[in-house]
């Protein structure tokens, strides 16, 4: 099998899932929606950062294992609502997740992601609010704006 070969065989198996003929790396493109775990967490650590505006990072694992399962709270970093810090696991709310904390902004609902990297972000887009669905109400989690 030629390189050109390979390419082309990997382009038209991502959306399954193939085995790289040339390194042997498992390669998909995943679609990840934005899921009320996701929304839960970032209000969460919003209001982390709103009750302590010194705080330039947190330890995002540690601060929500006592409140929820974190696990894909990272994921967020493909809508633009949060980034990574110097130091493992560390992350701080973006503007764009403030805005979307606050439901002031529609987001994507979906992304597309390859290699750990964003591809494609849906058309279709959602509110704080849709994305918490029926597990959480937004109005208890708030109280109040955040700024």
């Amino acid at each position: 099998m030629t390189l050109d070969e390979a390419k082309e065989e990997l382009q038209r198996r991502l959306d399954r899932g193939v085995t790289c003929p040339c390194c042997g790396q498992f390669a998909k493109i995943y679609n990840r929606k934005l899921n009320s775990a996701m929304a839960y967490s970032l209000i969460l650590v919003a209001k982390y950062f709103g009750a302590n505006p010194w705080e330039e990072w947190l330890h995002v694992e540690r601060y929500l294992s006592k409140k929820t399962r974190a696990t894909d709270f990272y994921k967020l970093k493909f809508w633009n609502m949060i980034e990574e810090g110097p130091k493992s696991s560390h992350w701080k709310v973006l503007p764009l997740g403030y805005s979307f904390v606050n439901n002031q902004v529609l987001v994507p609902k979906k992304v597309s992601i390859y290699n750990n990297m964003l591809i494609e972000p849906s058309t279709s887009t959602t509110t704080i609010v849709e994305a918490l669905g029926n597990h959480f109400n937004y109005a208890e989690l708030m109280g109040a704006k955040l700024d």
